[in-house]
């Protein structure tokens, strides 16, 4: 996933033209208006917060947030000393600390004196999620793989945080981060789209920090339309494995025709352009995903966002971003999409029988991902009627901007 920093002065300055944010650290050109910044730290370190060497000789969140503040000074980020880190202890909730406040979430957020805080951009200039209340409910543009220094995340890291929706504690903290000797706290992976809990890991483990400059500098921007993008979504309403019986499907299609009409009546209700064109992200046991697809060409979600350059950038193995929004624009929390796809592109072994049945089992991936779990994830049984669709518009685009340099997805 990792993207060439070679155009970043491009992708600033579009980004600033179209969204008016601002440049990243080190870029000598003005912006009209800076986001808050968010990062996640290119060190890492165990639950056990005071044994980092950023960490000052405090501990707990106070460590936390010295660790995020002599991050950003070493990138030269402006406003250091209001960094804070993205995470929860019994007592304080993340929310409350984005806000430069203490306490729960119930408390803090109806007081007037706290600020408010986002939207945010990552160090690379690349608008990231949106006001704290839109974060916490999933509203991310993008996935936080970006550190202090607007370099790629290696691996597949996650980050200490012990929060879920809607930015209030979740489960136990490793002793409010002041011990590693055991237990486990939970963690978020900084390849997918929220920065909220998606799993656990033992307190003497090695993980990174998110890291946000709190306070709001600007009402959040307006995305650009879609315009003539080739456009991707998830649709906003599930269905078992058994496409023919969605009540979406026209004509009576069956199998990946039914998926295919399924798409094309969601992108004709909310009036997507080229509606008529999509086809379901579907594999079967005669054929691709990767090849029901006649044109090639970016790939960018209803806000603009782009997925993938090309084909074979969606089946290299992850994405740029995920598609976790929907046909009218609605940010969805983690879905599970019917594919039937591995990563590569080709057919997996599990597909509903060709979508035509709810008594087998039948491929899915996970829409918050962007490792090849958003393609290639858990296998479910047909019948499940919680299986939503990823739908890709299937025509020509025009390339121009589009040079694969960019990191901004604009």
């Amino acid at each position: 996933m990792a993207q060439t920093r070679a155009g970043l002065s491009f992708v600033v300055a579009l980004a600033t033209a179209l969204y008016g944010a601002t440049v990243p650290a080190g870029n000598s050109d003005p912006a009209p208006t800076r986001y808050p910044i968010a990062f996640t730290t290119s060190v890492t370190g165990t639950a056990d917060l005071s044994t980092w060497s950023d960490a000052g000789g405090q501990t707990g969140t106070a460590a936390a947030d010295a660790i995020c503040q002599a991050r950003a000074t070493a990138a030269g980020l402006a406003n250091p000393q209001n960094f804070v880190a993205w995470l929860s202890t019994s007592t304080d909730d993340a929310y409350c600390r984005a806000r430069q406040a203490t306490g729960k979430k119930a408390v803090c957020e109806s007081d007037p004196n706290n600020p408010d805080a986002g939207p945010w951009q990552r160090t690379d200039g690349v608008l990231a999620a949106g006001v704290l209340d839109d974060m916490v409910s999933d509203h991310v543009y993008v996935p936080l793989i970006v550190d202090e220094f607007a370099n790629d995340i290696a691996g597949f890291p996650a980050a200490w945080i012990a929060t879920q929706p809607p930015g209030v504690l979740q489960g136990t903290t490793c002793d409010d981060w002041s011990d590693a000797a055991g237990g486990s706290a939970r963690l978020v992976s900084v390849f997918n789209t929220t920065w909220t809990t998606t799993g656990s890991g033992d307190c003497a483990l090695e993980r990174h920090l998110i890291c946000l400059e709190s306070g709001r500098s600007a009402p959040p921007p307006e995305l650009p339309p879609p315009a003539d993008k080739r456009i991707a979504f998830i649709t906003s309403s599930p269905g078992n494995g058994e496409l023919g019986s969605w009540p979406q499907v026209d004509g009576g299609a069956a199998g990946m025709a039914a998926g295919d009409s399924i798409c094309n009546t969601f992108a004709q209700d909310a009036s997507l352009p080229h509606a008529g064109s999509y086809k379901a992200w579907l594999s079967d046991g005669t054929t691709d995903a990767r090849d029901r697809f006649v044109n090639d060409g970016p790939i960018h979600r209803v806000d603009g966002f782009r997925v993938a350059y090309s084909m074979a950038d969606l089946t290299k193995g992850t994405i740029e971003t995920t598609i976790h929004q929907s046909q009218a624009g609605d940010y969805l929390r983690n879905r599970a999409v019917w594919t039937g796809t591995m990563a590569d592109g080709t057919a997996a072994d599990d597909h509903c029988a060709g979508w035509t049945t709810t008594e087998a089992q039948g491929r899915r991936g996970t829409s918050y991902s962007t490792t090849q779990n958003w393609t290639q994830g858990p296998i479910s049984v047909c019948a499940s009627t919680n299986g939503y669709l990823y739908c890709i518009a299937d025509v020509p685009v025009d390339n121009f901007f589009d040079d694969g340099l960019e990191t901004g997805n604009f």
